[in-house]
Protein backbone atom coordinates (compact mmCIF):
# COMPACT_ATOMS: atom_id res chain seq x y z
CA UNK A 1 0.00 0.00 0.00
CA UNK A 2 1.22 3.28 -0.74
CA UNK A 3 1.61 6.19 1.08
CA UNK A 4 -1.23 7.79 -0.57
CA UNK A 5 -3.55 5.45 -0.36
CA UNK A 6 -1.96 4.73 3.45
CA UNK A 7 -3.44 8.38 4.01
CA UNK A 8 -6.99 8.10 1.94
CA UNK A 9 -7.68 4.65 4.69
CA UNK A 10 -6.45 6.91 7.57
CA UNK A 11 -8.96 9.82 6.62
CA UNK A 12 -11.48 7.30 5.81
CA UNK A 13 -11.23 6.05 9.52
CA UNK A 14 -11.06 9.36 11.40
CA UNK A 15 -14.62 9.56 11.39
CA UNK A 16 -14.74 6.28 12.82
CA UNK A 17 -12.44 6.92 15.41
CA UNK A 18 -13.94 10.09 16.52
CA UNK A 19 -17.63 8.37 16.87
CA UNK A 20 -16.22 6.31 18.98
CA UNK A 21 -14.00 7.37 21.19
CA UNK A 22 -16.19 10.87 21.68
CA UNK A 23 -13.45 13.31 19.73
CA UNK A 24 -9.97 12.80 18.81
CA UNK A 25 -8.18 10.03 20.99
CA UNK A 26 -5.68 12.42 21.50
CA UNK A 27 -8.08 14.87 22.95
CA UNK A 28 -10.08 12.13 24.71
CA UNK A 29 -6.74 10.21 26.41
CA UNK A 30 -5.90 13.96 27.64
CA UNK A 31 -9.30 14.18 29.08
CA UNK A 32 -9.25 10.78 30.89
CA UNK A 33 -5.56 11.82 32.22
CA UNK A 34 -7.04 14.90 33.63
CA UNK A 35 -10.20 13.32 34.99
CA UNK A 36 -8.24 10.16 36.15
CA UNK A 37 -5.96 12.70 38.23
CA UNK A 38 -9.21 14.78 39.60
CA UNK A 39 -10.76 11.51 40.81
CA UNK A 40 -7.53 10.31 42.18
CA UNK A 41 -6.95 13.17 44.25
CA UNK A 42 -10.28 13.38 45.90
CA UNK A 43 -10.52 9.82 46.50
CA UNK A 44 -7.40 10.28 48.34
CA UNK A 45 -8.77 13.29 50.16
CA UNK A 46 -11.79 11.11 51.21
CA UNK A 47 -9.94 8.05 52.27
CA UNK A 48 -11.37 5.99 49.52
CA UNK A 49 -9.63 3.32 47.53
CA UNK A 50 -10.59 1.19 44.22
CA UNK A 51 -11.08 -2.09 46.48
CA UNK A 52 -13.28 0.29 49.08
CA UNK A 53 -15.60 0.73 45.92
CA UNK A 54 -15.94 -2.22 44.73
CA UNK A 55 -16.12 -4.20 47.73
CA UNK A 56 -19.31 -2.28 48.60
CA UNK A 57 -20.44 -3.30 45.34
CA UNK A 58 -19.59 -6.62 45.28
CA UNK A 59 -21.63 -6.96 48.78
CA UNK A 60 -24.11 -5.11 47.30
CA UNK A 61 -24.71 -6.81 44.18
CA UNK A 62 -24.59 -10.57 46.82
CA UNK A 63 -26.76 -9.13 49.27
CA UNK A 64 -29.58 -8.34 46.35
CA UNK A 65 -29.50 -12.11 44.70
CA UNK A 66 -29.47 -13.20 47.99
CA UNK A 67 -33.05 -11.44 48.83
CA UNK A 68 -34.09 -12.51 45.11
CA UNK A 69 -33.20 -16.02 46.18
CA UNK A 70 -35.24 -15.41 49.20
CA UNK A 71 -38.31 -13.93 47.51
CA UNK A 72 -38.56 -16.63 44.74
CA UNK A 73 -38.34 -19.14 47.93
CA UNK A 74 -41.29 -17.31 48.94
CA UNK A 75 -42.45 -16.93 45.74
CA UNK A 76 -42.42 -20.69 45.31
CA UNK A 77 -44.24 -21.30 48.99
CA UNK A 78 -47.35 -18.76 47.44
CA UNK A 79 -47.68 -20.63 44.45
CA UNK A 80 -47.78 -24.17 46.53
CA UNK A 81 -50.38 -22.87 48.93
CA UNK A 82 -52.52 -21.28 46.10
CA UNK A 83 -51.95 -24.22 44.05
CA UNK A 84 -53.77 -26.42 47.18
CA UNK A 85 -56.66 -24.02 46.91
CA UNK A 86 -57.29 -23.32 43.04
CA UNK A 87 -56.34 -26.14 41.66
CA UNK A 88 -58.88 -28.61 43.51
CA UNK A 89 -61.34 -26.07 42.93
CA UNK A 90 -60.73 -26.00 39.71
CA UNK A 91 -61.02 -29.43 39.21
CA UNK A 92 -64.28 -29.76 41.11
CA UNK A 93 -66.17 -26.54 38.94
CA UNK A 94 -65.28 -27.90 36.18
CA UNK A 95 -66.60 -31.73 37.44
CA UNK A 96 -69.67 -29.51 38.36
CA UNK A 97 -70.77 -28.25 35.27
CA UNK A 98 -69.91 -31.13 33.36
CA UNK A 99 -72.10 -33.16 35.81
CA UNK A 100 -75.31 -29.79 35.42
CA UNK A 101 -74.82 -29.88 31.89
Amino acid sequence: MSKTEQRDYDDAQEPERRNFFGGSPKRVFFKLVILSLVVGFVMRVMDITPGTIFGTLGRYVGATFADLGSFMGDLGIWFGFGAAIVFPLYILIRLWRRLVA
